[in-house]
């Protein structure tokens, strides 16, 4: 089930690659030479954007005149996740944590089940989803985190809550297969990157008899470059770039309105700036910016370009014609929203291609492996857990990661 799936995804991805793998900060025009497309973009409303992008069925069905949008909803429906009317208890358990993780974290220890037995919690930040485990009657946790102020707070909240969990800090990519010894489950909720490919590489030489991982954070490796875990991911004519990683991760449900109108004034002004370095460098290439600070985005446009200016080594100049760079900048802005609205719609099969790579590579390792949605879409997009279960004896690694 899981290779016949990945490889649907696989070949989804590849024939529809023009459709979402490019750069839209890159491109000052529209990547596709379909100009019916171009033109229902181009007289999308705002509002009616914005609909769009928050009504995946609506968009797939909108899109379907130019992409296969059914066989991608087809792909994905099933890891959507339901809505759970189970409320969230243990709240002295969660005091300190914000509602929507605490019910995530609710919702990953529901998936897991009853009698995790020894706990290994990788990545832990403060611990609270081993803290809950080890109420629920794990035997015993032990979170690993690499920040020492993290673990001296979470090993004061398990001291409160009167449970067995006890913190190791450790640096997990440099720790040896034998940090499993003596554990039962091995748990990970939204583990970055290179460290949860690094759990899964180690599980696969000496595992515990569970695994549960929800992935994120896909681009957080060393690498530029993306190296598949799995035989038939490395079999794929698919490559994949850091900046296509982040596609994947780019889906969000939690922006608040000030949120929202600093995402758009950021991509105004970054497209503003773009326009701006073109032309004093006369070069017609995009040049990236480094994080923008909050502050500078809710002061003026001219405090900003002077900043970006600055970051480049650029010289200001009082005959830039400000005003113009800025209705360019918006402009751009408008266009780089519709065709990312055109990509949005693979940024679920993407996240799920990584998933399903990383859970064929358990499966090739000998594991028994399912992946699901531990909670509902709305409540993360993170939402996608994978889970192995073997005897130790049973597991062989198939190749080098």
């Amino acid at each position: 089930m899981i290779p016949s799936h990945f490889e649907r995804l696989d070949a989804l991805l590849v024939q529809h690659r023009p459709w979402w793998q490019f750069r839209p900060f890159h491109c000052r025009d529209y990547p596709w030479a379909v100009p019916s497309l171009t033109a229902w973009l181009e007289q999308l409303q705002d509002d009616e954007l914005w609909a769009l992008d928050a009504d995946p069925v609506a968009l797939a069905e909108a899109l379907s005149p130019w992409v296969d949008s059914r066989r991608v909803q087809d792909l994905i429906a099933q890891y959507r996740g339901t809505d759970s009317a189970a409320a969230c208890p243990d709240e002295r358990l969660g005091q300190g944590v914000p509602g929507r993780k605490w019910s995530q974290i609710h919702a990953f220890a529901d998936s897991i089940g009853g009698n995790p037995g020894a706990v290994l919690e990788w990545c832990a930040g403060k611990g609270h989803l081993g803290r809950l485990l080890a109420s629920r009657g794990a035997v015993s946790v032990c979170s690993l985190e690499w920040q020492s102020q993290l673990c001296e707070q979470g090993a004061r909240s398990a001291q409160a809550a009167g449970v067995a969990q006890h913190f190791r800090r450790a640096d997990v990519m440099r720790l040896t297969p034998e940090v499993f010894a003596g554990a039962d489950t091995a748990v990970a909720l939204h583990a970055c990157g290179d460290l949860h490919r690094q759990l899964l590489t180690l599980w696969a030489q000496r595992p515990t008899p569970s695994l549960a991982l929800a992935p994120c954070c896909y681009h957080l490796q060393a690498d530029d470059r993306y190296t598949p875990l799995s035989q038939r991911g490395r079999s794929s004519a698919l490559v994949l770039q850091r900046g296509d990683l982040s596609q994947a991760l780019q889906e969000t449900v939690t922006t608040g309105a000030r949120g929202v109108r600093l995402r758009n004034r950021e991509l105004h002004w970054r497209m503003a700036f773009d326009e701006v370095q073109r032309s004093l460098r006369q070069c017609d290439e995009y040049l990236p910016l480094p994080t923008i600070p909050k502050l500078l985005l809710s002061g003026s446009f001219v405090d900003f370009v002077q900043w970006a200016l600055a970051r480049k080594q650029l010289a200001f100049s009082c005959a830039l014609d400000l005003p113009a760079f800025d209705a360019q900048g918006a402009e751009r802005a408008r266009r780089v929203r519709r065709m990312e609205l055109v990509a949005k719609l693979f940024r679920r099969p993407l996240e799920l291609w990584l998933v399903l790579d990383r859970a064929c590579y358990l499966l090739e390792a000998g594991a028994q492996v399912s992946v699901t949605a531990f909670c509902h879409y709305g409540l993360t997009p993170r939402n996608l857990l994978i889970q192995a279960q073997t005897q130790r004896s049973e597991l062989t690694v198939n190749g080098d990661v």
